[in-house]
């Protein structure tokens, strides 16, 4: 009966709640199991859980104002799917804790608050979330992770400015054509520092490509290693929030450079 994030998370887009479904990205589920009551028409069995979800601080202090709403849709989601999915089985109550964070978790972790506003960068979000808690136990697949969130906030950025990708671009050419809509790119740079800038923004994605290709789960090979991993995801987690930054800069009408 226990349903999985990833369900709860479609049932939330469907519904094009994305910034519940975001809220989830962070979130782990605990069910504990209650007792066993039977129908008074029959001899069918019903369970009966309690479910637990398990967030860190920064959602967790949000709970009662920042995302009301978001818990809201959350816990309306989960009866509702849950109804649908097993209908001998129950969920009795949801209450919501906070998971304290490890010091080696926060130090590697980037911040994501301000991506958690924009409903429309829910895939980010998940990216980002994917390739953090990858980075210990499986810092190829946190590599792929970076990588593939780069990817995802390229297309976002594109798509915003009414341009087109296609499905054969590969992070290098998503990269190229996302900053020539943010005028990031090195060769529109009339200040020699901005050109720099612009330039390492290039090489970096450059080599993050190029490092999953050679070293992550996407082909068989060598294990990166732990620390590079982490500044891997690092890196490019900064180099996101630069993106986004720029993105609702020139949005707002504030871009100065």
């Amino acid at each position: 009966m226990p349903l999985e994030i990833e369900e709860i998370q479609a049932w939330l887009m469907e519904l094009h709640q994305s910034e519940a479904a975001a809220l989830l990205s962070e979130a782990e589920l605990e069910y504990r199991w209650i007792d066993v009551a039977f129908a008074t028409s029959g001899n069918e069995e019903f369970h009966i859980f309690d479910l637990d979800i398990v967030v860190p601080p920064i959602v967790y202090r949000g709970i009662a104002d920042k995302h009301k709403d978001a818990v809201e849709r959350i816990e309306s989601a989960i009866y509702e799917i849950s109804r649908h999915k097993d209908r001998y089985a129950h969920i009795k109550a949801i209450e919501w804790f906070m998971r304290l964070p490890k010091l080696d978790d926060v130090a590697s972790t980037p911040e994501i608050s301000d991506l958690f506003t924009d409903s429309t960068l829910f895939e980010v979000q998940r990216l980002w979330t994917k390739a953090k808690s990858r980075v210990i136990k499986e810092p190829d697949g946190a590599i792929t992770a970076a990588r593939t969130m780069l990817e995802s906030v390229c297309r976002a950025i594109i798509s915003d400015s009414d341009e087109v990708f296609t499905n054969k671009d590969d992070l290098s050419t998503l990269f190229r054509k996302a900053i020539a809509t943010l005028d990031l790119a090195p060769g529109s740079q009339s200040v020699d520092d901005y050109r720099k800038l612009a330039s390492a923004c290039v090489t970096i994605s450059n080599a993050i490509s190029s490092l999953r290709n050679r070293e992550s789960d996407a082909h068989a090979g060598a294990q990166p290693a732990v620390h590079n991993a982490k500044f891997v995801v690092n890196v490019a987690g900064s180099l996101v929030e630069f993106l986004v930054g720029l993105r609702n800069e020139k949005e707002s009408g504030e871009v100065n450079r």
